[in-house]
């Protein structure tokens, strides 16, 4: 494997080729490089997840669609390669369950020649969570780790090896992009399991950044605020819950899950070579309160 000393920055050209593309008026455009991106989405059949392939698609992209819904992942890849992505494959699989992931990563890797992106944005959030934590059974407590933080530990865990070997045989050093919470940054009072996990994945973002930095792969979190995905069960359909909710909120609104993507698709992109280790609130500026 390509390892580059500490003191032996990965050369800025090796992650960094300034190419350009002309559109349907002649105008020259700048490309970011997500066309040379192979990446991996899970959770990637709905909420910010889904419009994340979305925005990857339209960049030219070969997109992985991961999620534990058979039926909605599989309709996606007609969708994106519609949309522009170079390739597009659906990867059946529940996060928390290691050897799904550890073939649905081989199975993207195969499809695309490599894979050098992973953005891990499936995530719960159990309804029993709203009791006092003196309440909550050491099951429900479980269950969210196991797909909120243990979900993203094996999905890094797996796709890894791949993508060290993509860089090996040539292909842009990789990025990944965590998904986590506000609610991992300050907590939200309540949801002792969904604080806990979404703490932990910032964590193991600043690790992923400091152990890898020397290979050229970045790792970067993305933390979203009240964001209006179906993970909200409908409740911001409510006028009376929607003032509650966005009350705290200075730009007073939830996010819509496009915005958060194109958070993504940045740190995705060349236009992030030197961006890593990054804990990034998508927030409104709630949390600046």
């Amino acid at each position: 494997m390509r390892r580059v000393p500490a003191n032996r920055p990965v050369p800025f050209a090796t992650h960094f080729t300034q190419r350009t593309r002309i559109n349907e008026t002649g105008r020259e455009l700048l490309v970011n490089g997500l066309d040379r991106r192979a990446v991996v989405v899970t959770g990637g059949a709905s909420g910010i997840g889904r419009s994340t392939c979305e925005r990857l698609a339209r960049s030219g992209a070969a997109v992985g669609v991961l999620d534990h819904d058979r039926e909605s992942a599989e309709k996606m890849p007609a969708e994106l390669l519609e949309a522009g992505a170079r390739a597009a494959i659906a990867l059946p699989a529940d996060v928390s369950e290691e050897d799904a992931v550890a073939e649905s990563m081989r199975r993207a890797a195969e499809a695309f020649g490599g894979l050098n992106g992973l953005v891990t944005s499936a995530g719960i959030f159990s309804a029993e969570e709203m009791k006092p934590l003196h309440e909550i059974s050491r099951d429900a407590f479980e269950s969210v780790i196991g797909v909120n933080l243990i979900g993203t530990f094996l999905c890094v865990r797996h796709a890894l090896p791949w993508m060290r070997a993509s860089a090996e045989a040539g292909a842009p050093p990789a990025s990944i992009v965590t998904v986590a919470s506000t609610a991992g940054l300050r907590g939200h009072g309540f949801g002792p399991g969904y604080t806990a996990s979404k703490g932990g994945v910032i964590a193991l973002t600043r690790l992923l950044a400091h152990q890898y930095g020397s290979e050229g792969i970045r790792a970067n979190c993305v933390c979203p605020g009240l964001t209006d995905t179906p993970m909200q069960g409908g409740a911001l359909e409510n006028p009376e819950f929607l003032e509650q909710m966005t009350r705290s909120i200075p730009m007073g609104r939830p996010a819509q899950p496009e915005e958060t993507a194109g958070i993504i698709a940045h740190l995705l992109s060349d236009d992030a070579s030197y961006v890593s280790g990054q804990i990034i609130a998508a927030d409104g500026a709630a949390t600046v309160l």
